[in-house]
């Protein structure tokens, strides 16, 4: 949830000082005329959430994208989009099957209005599919029936049921950080002592610490590869004693922790009886939504605000669209800004405006914001608003709003720029706001002091004559100095700034020439260069700010030095238009204009044709000449996700190409002030797919494990085809990869229907079914396949299938039969083990010392010895599978081994919330003749069998509890 978090900090922080300076009320906001058609969710929200993002779930509209060659052919719904409403599950498998319409996902503050909280909303249109949704929720948490295992509680709230995963405690590094900084003052920080090294005369210098740590470790790895190579082959010959034992470093020292911790991980689900799914982290959001559910007061949908956001013609076709009510904004800005920064949480902008006031004022003036993001003809497009009750004074409009002259003066081939106007006004806000609060007072006060000291200058000498237009860009330059580090880094940077106060800026350079000719000791010069324009039959000249050359040695080896380099250098154009670049070599084609100015390129203006032409300053990102940049680098190939190589349609430099533009810029209207951004894409006809296709795609998806994008095509290969067996085994086959064992049940008995000899599907069938405790059926499906089938290796596979099914339900001669049959014991050490110690075989020990002496004994070593681990942590992966720990336990206490138990207090401690090791412990103190110990553990065991509804274990658990009383 930190993102979410993040973005109400970022939004607050952004909208703040934009609407303190243009919200006036007079007018009343639009009459909305056309008929509303709600989203479900807007009608159990009260209207005072501080706002809601929908996503659109509609794949159709998703797959309209196909049109543009930087989404795949079958590209569908984004399950990514859905991760807040559980993470971990499929969307096109969990979810897609059930949900009724656009997800909302949610922020609100408690009950008391102290903290920020979020949650997911879905409406559900088929309620049958729900036990099988909270089924999947359950695994997605707690994972198979084998493997740590991490249960929720059932908590009833006002007749609902609540799943809650407890949050976990971890340190709060950054608060305490944070604390810390504030608590140094100036004077304290200026007397910290200088780290000088320590320096022993007549003798060599010491190592570091650092150094010396590397040795020993180096050394420690050594000794670990050479032990477990001996302990590999004492393994294999079945004695764990001989395994030599490692010299392990010492361990080291624990850093201390902080006081304060933040909690983690925790999550709460409920079905509402409205149709609703609710999950939060935090239960408490879910307990307020089921109080709106029954609550009387004014719903969301009643807004004046969100009712214009539904009536814009854009939300029907909105992938993503939003609303929030700016005074919400604000309170959450406030309440999650960290204490040092709380003066950048108000932003006021006029010097007799107290915070108190700037939020009474947006609050008062404010019509809400929404925002969307579309689909056009030829792009992708996005909009942000805040709306207003009144109407803008044109004054304003006109003062905010930038000419956008200086396009003329930047070049068409670049990599990107931005512009605005009136930086000094916004550098009055931000010093307004910091000045505010004794804290950022103080730190301003520290730069200001230590920019001055060092270069004469601080930021009131800078931004105060910045006060009409600026513009700044990148753009290839083989005369930039970057290239003294890389010849490959032609990359030149520049800027222009239009100013009412030449002399003031003049002052500044000044000051910084003086500065910089003092502290480099004459390295650094400042001189005159002539320019030539192979557009110009004329030269210009700039002031260039040079460094002495480097030196190399010539043909007699004397060192002579090179041309000096000039790394910045700046002209006035015009009296009022100043021209900074990174270096004088940079100005070639670009002064006194270039060859080809910016506004007159056909890909910047088809890249801005959609913005507003009144507006704030453009941002501007040209994709392809960034993605020439990058690959000559070789950073496209970092950038590319794993697996996706071979796949043309995900190749990162194909999609980049695609992308012709990126442009954004911010407007303000009389009734509205806008962030617009829209991206201009090649298109393509949408590619029309075979069942086939879309089984090959899928097929593709699932060995590069993306079961969720593999399970989306082989559906959508069955509405092409509805009795296509490879897409139901496809399918089925992705859900039991993705955990989703009933899901796939249902795919393997439609694939059975149509192919009922298919012995593979059998099998995988039996595998799903054990893992939602049908043992029996499993059992069935496994002989099954073995009448089916003559091939030696899917025989085996039934009979180990069979083995565990009769193990679960208790019956443990058989089981060891059928693993005999399937001669695959020793590949599964572990069952082995499970198996030999319940049916209490006479070996059983020395089975289960052999497993335990097999598993992962090499990485277990190397672990162990490597001094760069928490020592928590190498001690965590030292330790053997929790349910191998206590078969161990049961072996030796049938053997009767004092220090049986030990193994059992390992197990519970690794995995406390696993039913299978309490049962174990229990039948480890019955064989041990504890009987009311036996009955504790084996309690234990059937409350969490319960928690997990295995009907099978719950009837062996409790028949094991008879044999005790």
């Amino acid at each position: 949830m930190m993102t979410r978090r993040a973005a109400s900090i970022l939004l607050g922080s952004l909208l703040t000082p934009i609407a303190a300076t243009l919200i006036t009320g007079i007018a009343s906001a639009e009459t909305v005329t056309r008929p509303i058609e709600f989203p479900a969710v807007s009608q159990l929200l009260p209207d005072s959430v501080v706002g809601v993002v929908f996503v659109n779930p509609n794949p159709q509209l998703w797959q309209d994208l196909t049109k543009f060659k930087a989404f795949p052919q079958d590209f569908t719904t984004p399950s990514w989009m859905f991760s807040s409403l559980a993470s971990g599950l499929n969307y096109h498998g969990d979810i897609a099957p059930w949900i009724g319409g656009p997800v909302g996902n949610v922020v609100m503050f408690n009950s008391d209005q102290t903290k920020t909280i979020y949650a997911t909303i879905t409406p559900v249109k088929d309620p049958s599919q729900m036990p099988r949704f909270f089924d999947r929720l359950k695994r997605s948490r707690t994972g198979t029936l084998t493997g740590n295992i991490e249960l929720p509680t059932t908590q009833m709230y006002k007749g609902n049921s609540i799943l809650f995963w407890k949050p976990k405690q971890i340190p709060d590094y950054f608060s305490e950080a944070l604390d810390n900084l504030q608590k140094v003052t100036p004077q304290e920080a200026r007397d910290i002592p200088a780290i000088e090294p320590t320096k022993d005369k007549g003798t060599k210098p010491k190592k570091s610490n650092t150094e010396s740590m590397t040795k020993k470790a180096g050394e420690a790895a050594d000794k670990a590869e050479e032990a477990a190579r001996k302990a590999g082959e004492a393994a294999k010959g079945n004695n764990r004693d001989q395994a030599p034992e490692l010299e392990l470093p010492k361990p080291i020292p624990k850093p201390s922790k902080p006081k304060k911790t933040i909690e983690i991980g925790g999550f709460a689900a409920a079905y509402l009886k409205s149709g609703f799914v609710v999950t939060s982290e935090s239960i408490s959001a879910v307990e307020q939504l089921i109080d709106a559910e029954v609550s009387t007061s004014l719903r969301l949908a009643s807004v004046p605000g969100f009712q214009r956001m539904i009536q814009d013609d854009r939300y029907p076709k909105a992938l993503i669209s939003g609303y929030a009510n700016l005074g919400g904004v604000i309170k959450t800005n406030q309440l999650n800004i960290p204490a040092a920064f709380k003066g950048l949480s108000n932003l006021p902008l006029f010097q007799t405006q107290t915070p108190e006031q700037l939020n009474q004022l947006i609050t008062s003036g404010s019509d809400g914001i929404d925002g969307f993001v579309w689909a056009v003809p030829e792009g992708i497009q996005a909009q942000i608003g805040i709306h207003f009750k009144s109407a803008m004074p044109p004054l304003i409009i006109k003062t905010v709003n930038s000419p956008n002259a200086l396009l003329s003066r930047i070049p068409a081939v670049n990599y990107g720029m931005s512009g605005s106007t009136d930086l000094a006004f916004f550098w009055r806000a931000l010093s307004t706001a910091l000045e505010t609060n004794p804290n950022t007072k103080q730190r301003l006060q520290q730069f200001r002091d230590g920019s001055r000291s060092f270069v004469g200058i601080d930021d009131r000498d800078i931004f105060p004559w910045m006060d009409k237009e600026y513009i700044g860009f990148v753009f290839p330059s083989n005369g930039s100095p970057l290239k003294q580090l890389d010849p490959k880094l032609a990359i030149g940077f520049g800027a222009f700034f239009q100013t009412s106060d030449r002399p003031a800026a003049t002052a500044a350079l000044k000051k910084v020439e003086t500065a910089l000719i003092k502290l480099s000791k004459g390295a650094f010069q400042v001189n005159t260069r002539s320019i030539a324009n192979t557009n110009s039959i004329a030269n210009t000249s700039m002031t260039s700010w040079e460094l002495t050359g480097v030196t190399k040695p010539n043909k007699s080896k004397k060192q002579t030095p090179t041309k000096p380099i000039s790394f910045f250098a700046y002209q006035w154009t015009n009296d009022n238009t100043l021209a900074i670049l990174s270096g004088a070599d940079t100005a070639n084609n670009l002064l006194p204009k270039p060859w080809q100015s910016l506004d007159q390129a056909k890909n910047f203006q088809d890249a801005i044709a959609p913005l507003p032409k009144e507006n704030m300053g453009y941002a501007y990102l040209n994709p392809p000449a960034l993605l020439a940049l990058a690959n000559q680098f070789g950073l496209t190939k970092l950038l590319q996700p794993a697996n996706t190589s071979n796949d043309s349609e995900l190749d990162i430099s194909n999609i980049v190409n695609s992308i012709f533009s990126i442009a954004g810029t911010s407007a303000l209207q009389p009734t509205q002030l806008t962030s617009e951004g829209y991206f201009k894409l090649a298109t393509r006809p949408i590619p029309k797919l075979t069942a086939q296709q879309f089984i090959d795609r899928a097929n593709s998806k699932a060995e590069i494990n993306d079961g969720d994008w593999a399970i989306a095509n082989f559906t959508r290969a069955l509405t092409i085809e509805p009795n296509n067996t490879d897409a139901y085994y496809g399918r089925a086959t992705a859900q039991q990869n993705s955990k989703n064992f009933l899901g796939a049940i249902e795919d393997y008995d439609r694939t059975l229907q149509l192919e009922p000899k298919k012995v593979q599907a059998y099998l995988d069938r039996s595998k799903s079914k054990q893992q939602t405790y049908d043992y029996l059926g499993s059992l069935t499906d496994a002989n099954k396949a073995i009448d089916l089938t003559t091939k030696p290796e899917l025989k085996a596979d039934a009979y180990e299938l069979r083995s565990i099914a009769q193990f679960n339900q208790g019956n443990y001669t058989e089981a060891l039969n059928d693993l005999d049959q399937s001669k695959k014991g020793p590949d599964n050490l572990n069952y082995n083990c499970a198996l030999a110690a319940r049916a209490a075989k006479p070996n059983a020990l020395e089975i289960c010392e052999e497993a335990a002496s097999v598993e992962n004994i090499v990485d277990r070593m190397v672990v162990r010895a490597d001094p760069s681990l928490p020592p928590e942590l190498s001690t965590e992966l030292a330790k053997l599978p929790a349910e191998l720990s206590s078969h161990l336990c049961l072996a030796r206490a049938q053997n009767k081994d004092p220090k049986a138990f030990k193994e059992c207090g390992n197990a519970i401690n690794q995995e406390p919330d696993n039913p299978i090791v309490h049962e174990v412990q229990g039948l480890a103190r019955m064989a041990a003749g504890d009987k009311k110990g036996a009955i504790f553990s084996l309690e234990k065991a059937l409350k969490l069998y319960t928690v997990l509804g295995d009907q099978t274990a719950i009837g062996r658990v409790q028949a094991a509890i008879g044999q005790n009383q």
